[in-house]
């Protein structure tokens, strides 16, 4: 058997390096990026979004733990939700959205988010005048167009049953909060089919008539 010279020991060992470190950099890339979303993903496990809001702001925007469950009075906001941006998300957080006068008069800017923009919205409205009635199931319709929801937090006496049936389709919204509105149940005919809902406040809905209650029991995480 012939000898194998220098030169073609140097060769082979050098490929077998750059194939080891081709493997290790596949390995580092699937580390690091979401391979469901195909979103950025830093090693602290980071997730960035690049958000095209409205040119007018429309509330206000804040970085919560994903088990964020209610309304939070002690948390910063840390951006204006206006315009193109781009934000980390931390490990084991959510965006939320807290809507504002601009978002409660004009709904459709809504519209332009992309499914997974935000992950919880928080609306309050406490106008009573008879003009607005209806106004709140409107809000929501469009509401409901965010469809990688999570959170809804609504407070105003302005939406009904009709507003909360537009979130019947919504595949993994969590929580319903939706206080001080004239619901009175019908709606659960149509939310029991949320295969993720698995808290629904309506508090003072004082119009909610027991002949609705048999539907709770049909909701799969309710």
């Amino acid at each position: 058997m012939s000898s194998i010279s220098k030169s073609t020991i140097l060769a082979i060992a050098l490929l077998m390096i750059c194939s080891l470190s081709a493997t290790a950099h596949e390995r580092v890339h699937r580390k690091i990026t979401d391979a469901t979303s195909h979103k950025p993903v830093s090693e602290s496990g980071s997730v960035t979004r690049t958000i095209q809001f409205p040119n007018v702001s429309i509330g206000g925007l804040y970085k919560l733990p994903a088990i964020y469950e209610g309304v939070q009075q002690d948390i910063d906001e840390f951006a204006i939700a206006r315009g193109p941006m781009t934000v980390q998300i931390p490990k084991d957080s959510e965006l939320l959205l807290r809507g504002n006068a601009n978002l409660l008069g004009k709904p459709e800017l809504l519209d332009a988010l992309k499914e997974g923009a935000i992950d919880c919205i928080e609306l309050k409205a406490f106008l009573i005048d008879e003009d607005v009635l209806g106004q709140g199931d409107r809000i929501l319709s469009h509401v409901a167009k965010l469809t990688g929801l999570k959170v809804l937090i609504v407070r105003t006496p302005i939406f009904s049953d009709t507003g909360l049936s537009y979130f019947s389709t919504m595949k993994s919204l969590r929580k319903i909060s939706a206080s001080a509105g004239i619901v009175r149940g019908a709606c659960f005919k149509d939310l029991r089919s949320m295969p993720e809902l698995k808290i629904l406040v309506l508090s003072d809905n004082s119009l909610l008539k027991t002949e609705y209650f048999h539907y709770l029991a049909q909701f799969p995480k309710l």
